[in-house]
């Protein structure tokens, strides 16, 4: 407590004022929390992120690795089969995937599924991003929440 009264020199700014913490006055200390703070969010953001994406990558590769689409009026003939890693995606087969990801969010939504691996494979496919969205067209599936939708099998 006395120490707190008693002008020093700053460590950072190198001006007399009065002691704060860490031989910092207590602009310079907050400046240095919040630095600390960045440093920290930053390095937990990227660990988020790297598990995040090593789930999607593990869950992508027990889907089958590949899109499954096989309609006879989508963009391609025949099978597809693009196994591309960054043009995959989710989707839900009876619907309801916004409202699912909206609910628990998208890592959450990986880390579930790796972890009731049967629901996913019943619940699942993987679709390039072109095949998803002429899926969505075709049969209508909007994402509007909150909106009652009839569900229907539309595996493709």
């Amino acid at each position: 407590m006395q120490k707190r009264n008693k002008l020093i020199t700053c460590a950072n700014c190198k001006q007399l004022k009065r002691y704060w913490a860490r031989d910092l006055c207590s602009r310079c200390y907050v400046a240095s929390l919040r630095a600390a703070d960045r440093q920290y969010y930053k390095r937990g953001l990227l660990d988020s992120k790297q598990r995040s994406q090593r789930n999607r990558q593990t869950l992508i590769q027990l889907l089958g690795g590949k899109c499954a689409c096989n309609e006879p009026d989508c963009w391609h003939k025949g099978l597809c089969g693009i196994d591309d890693i960054r043009l995959l995606q989710f989707d839900h087969i009876l619907g309801g995937g916004s409202r699912e990801d909206e609910e628990m969010g998208t890592p959450a939504m990986y880390l579930y599924y790796l972890k009731h691996l049967e629901e996913a494979k019943r619940k699942l496919q993987l679709l390039c991003a072109n095949c998803n969205w002429l899926k969505r067209y075709r049969y209508r599936e909007f994402s509007k929440v909150g909106r009652p939708k009839k569900m229907q099998n539309t595996r493709i």
